[in-house]
C-alpha cells in the first residue's frame, strides 16, 4: 500500500474571517459601550490573558499568550508570537524550573462576527508533543476550522498511533489512511473540546504535574467557557430557546 499521506498542520488561513454562513464558535465579548465597534486586537488580548492565567495557575510556569493582527480584520492567539513573526511556539509543561516532560501546541485565530460583532474563533488547534523540535509530530490533536470547502468535521481529533485493524480495513477497501490521517468529529462546532479539557486530561492521565488547586482553576474556566457557548447557541437558535423556557415555567407553576 502506498504511504499515507500526513496529517497537514497547522497553517494560518486568513480567508476564514467570522461570518453568519461558517457558524464561528462565539467566545461572548464585545465592547462595553454600546454602539462602538470593539476593537478586535485589544479583545484579543484580554481573552489571550484569560488563558495564559488557566496555564499558569494548572500546568505551567510564567508563560505568556500573546495576540497579534497578521492582517485587517484577523487576530492570531498563540505563545511567541510578535508582530515580525505569526509562528506560534511550543508551551513547555512543567511547573517549576525542571525540564518539561512534554509541549503543548496552542494556537486560535480570532475575527468578529460580521452581525453580532462578537469575538469569534474561525480556526484552533491544541496538540501534544513529546519535545520543541521543529515538525515534531503531534501525539494527538484537537483541531477546529470554520473552512465551507473542508469535506471533514469541523472539530475533530487526530491520534498518532499505529492500528493493524485499521491496516487490514483499509487494504479491504482501498483507502489509502493512517490512523493519524483520521478526522475523529467531537462534538460540533459549538460544544467541541476546550482548552481546560487538554489540561485536565494531561494531568489526571499523569502526562504533567499540576499546581495545587488546579482542579477548581479548570472548573471556573469551563464554566465560563461553556457559559459563553451556550448563550452563542441561543443566539443562533433564539425560538427553541424560546420554547424550552416556556416548558420549564409551565413545569415549575404545575
Amino acid at each position: 500500500m502506498p504511504a499515507s499521506r500526513r496529517t497537514k498542520s497547522w497553517r494560518l488561513r486568513p480567508n476564514l474571517a467570522a461570518s453568519p454562513r461558517l457558524e464561528p464558535v462565539t467566545l461572548g465579548m464585545r465592547s462595553r459601550r454600546a454602539g462602538r465597534t470593539p476593537d478586535l486586537e485589544a479583545e484579543a488580548r484580554s481573552w489571550a490573558d484569560g488563558l495564559t492565567r488557566l496555564l499558569n495557575n494548572t500546568v505551567t510556569n510564567g508563560i505568556r499568550l500573546s495576540a497579534v493582527v497578521p492582517s485587517e480584520g484577523l487576530c492570531v492567539v498563540g505563545c511567541g508570537l510578535t508582530k515580525n513573526s505569526f509562528t506560534p511556539q511550543v508551551v513547555p509543561l512543567t511547573v517549576s524550573q525542571a525540564w518539561p516532560r512534554c509541549y503543548l501546541f496552542a494556537v486560535w485565530t480570532l475575527a468578529l462576527d460580521a452581525e453580532t460583532a462578537q469575538l469569534t474563533v474561525t480556526q484552533s488547534k491544541f496538540a501534544l508533543r513529546a519535545d520543541k523540535r521543529d515538525g515534531a509530530e503531534d501525539l494527538f490533536s484537537y483541531e477546529y476550522g470554520t473552512d465551507p470547502d473542508d469535506e471533514y468535521p469541523a472539530a475533530h481529533l487526530h491520534v498518532a498511533g499505529d492500528s493493524a485493524p485499521l491496516r487490514q480495513l483499509c487494504e479491504r477497501t482501498g483507502v489509502n489512511k493512517q490512523l493519524r490521517d483520521l478526522h475523529f468529529p467531537v462534538g460540533g462546532r459549538r460544544f467541541r473540546p476546550s482548552l481546560e479539557d487538554v489540561v485536565e486530561m494531561l494531568v489526571t492521565e499523569g502526562f504533567v504535574e499540576a499546581r495545587a488547586g488546579w482542579r477548581e482553576v479548570v472548573e471556573t474556566s469551563r464554566r465560563s467557557f461553556l457559559t459563553r457557548q451556550l448563550r452563542a447557541a441561543v443566539r443562533q437558535d433564539p425560538e427553541t430557546a424560546r420554547a424550552e423556557l416556556a416548558a420549564l415555567d409551565q413545569s415549575t407553576v404545575a
